[in-house]
């Protein structure tokens, strides 16, 4: 019988790499149906600048004001007036889809200027107050200062950067709304611009300073969606195989740092499914909910983005924007690592009960909240973007598992007069656990750092 254990320890191995190639395979299928559905799009390439004196060559100025929020039902309005009235409460709201309102582009351009994007409704009658609107944006009609628009057309999903915003041509009519300088601001929209900016070297933009954008991403189709997320479940399920399966055959030889993590690992495999249920169920369920909030999912990622490119995280942002491998991984690694897994994790589980596993959960429902797969680029990028996912996700269900391992050998210390015996037991865990989580965290953002900047 001796040969054939081998055989037997590798089988494990093959049931996860079945998995994890099966997930990679579904998000490879989800990519090509989303180049696919782009590249239908004839303003696949669009940009809309809501903040750009200048008008490059090619594009056509607008002007940008935000709707008014008395267009919110009476409730909503209360219920934003008391959330403002708290500190901080804006992120909340942005994260709620409440805040910011949607744009209303006065576009200088004749009414079939829209007419490729149009899928569904009518263009607007030149000189009346009707707009065509974007997947995202909540008023079938809505005022400003007086006049009563209405939607009478919807632009296609996929087409980036329209997602939140309404569209009415010039006329003559309308100028008054966008006089004043404190409510609208210049802008520019570029149904080639992406192309013209391959071609031009990144320098496209006339003028002093950088426009801003709308965010440049449109809404992929629900069986994209729903493939890509197919995809992602069975990754996360085929790296945890293969990742745990490593991990208990290395506790034999793993030494005195990790030795006892790995043991624990071993022999509360019960506790290990349970960690691994609960931070995976807060995960794919935030994502479940953010397919049914598209608008707050929306939110949450432009919100997330600005936090990296000029909010707490930006360092992280100016890291990648650099193309520089080291620094993108070093600062990945401070906020995933020393910031994350030591400061929020470890150190206040050693005190408070479960606090690394609650922490763990609210930050696992986060990301999955963020990370939902409703957006173009999306399955593209989690080809390669969900071996990022599952790398660094098992780090923190190794560490969750050890700072949940520490008061049950606590509670059953008490019960037989040892638990400071345990205690010291469940200390040596976690420092192995966080030690193995530094290694994987290591792992992780080499390799996120270097795929995100080369496949850019």
């Amino acid at each position: 019988m001796e040969p054939l254990a081998p055989t037997e320890n590798h089988k494990p191995f093959r049931a996860g790499g079945v998995l994890l190639v099966c997930g990679l395979a579904a998000l490879f299928a989800a990519a090509h149906f989303e180049r696919s559905v782009v590249d239908g799009e004839p303003w696949r390439d669009l940009l809309i600048a809501v903040d750009a004196p200048a008008v490059p060559e090619g594009a056509v100025p607008l002007r940008a004001r935000p709707i008014p929020e008395t267009n919110l039902p009476l409730e909503t309005q209360a219920f934003l007036e008391r959330m403002r009235a708290t500190p901080g409460s804006e992120e909340i709201l942005k994260l709620l889809g409440l805040s910011p309102m949607e744009r209303l582009l006065l576009v200088d351009a004749e009414p079939a200027f829209f007419a490729p994007a149009l899928v569904s409704g009518r263009l607007p009658e030149e000189g009346r107050p009707e707009v065509l609107a974007g997947d995202l944006a909540r008023f079938d009609t809505f005022e400003m200062d007086g006049i009563t628009f209405r939607v009478v057309g919807r632009l296609a999903p996929p087409i980036p950067g329209t997602l939140t915003a309404c569209f009415l041509p010039a006329a003559p009519a309308f100028e008054g709304l966008f006089s004043d300088a404190e409510l609208s601001t210049p802008g520019w929209m570029d149904p080639e611009a992406m192309a013209r900016v391959e071609a031009s070297d990144g320098d496209a933009w006339p003028g002093d300073g950088s426009p801003r954008f709308m965010m440049p991403a449109g809404r992929l189709p629900g069986g994209i969606t729903a493939l890509t997320l197919g995809g992602l479940m069975l990754v996360a399920a085929g790296g945890a195989w293969l990742q745990m399966r490593l991990l208990r055959l290395l506790a034999p030889r793993a030494g005195r740092l990790l030795g006892p993590c790995l043991a624990e690992l071993s022999a509360r495999r019960a506790l290990l499914v349970a960690v691994h249920v609960m931070l995976y169920g807060a995960l794919f369920g935030a994502m479940a909910a953010g397919v049914l909030l598209p608008r707050a999912t929306w939110n949450a990622m432009h919100f997330t983005r600005s936090v990296f490119s000029e909010g707490a995280l930006g360092h992280i942002g100016r890291a990648y924007a650099s193309g520089n491998i080291l620094w993108a991984t070093l600062a990945t690694l401070h906020q995933n690592y020393l910031v994350g897994t030591c400061l929020y994790s470890a150190l206040p589980s050693l005190v408070f009960p479960f606090a690394g596993l609650f922490k763990n959960l609210l930050s696992f429902g986060f990301v999955g909240f963020v990370m939902t797969p409703l957006w173009t680029g999306s399955a593209a990028q989690n080809t390669y973007h969900s071996i990022t996912l599952t790398l660094e996700l098992e780090a923190y269900v190794v560490v969750t598992f050890a700072v949940c391992a520490l008061p049950i050998r606590v509670v059953r210390g008490w019960q037989s007069g040892e638990w400071a015996t345990q205690y010291l037991a469940g200390l040596r865990i976690i420092v192995g656990a966080v030690a193995l989580a530094g290694i994987m965290l290591t792992i992780a953002a080499v390799y996120e750092a270097t795929t995100l900047i080369l496949l850019h």
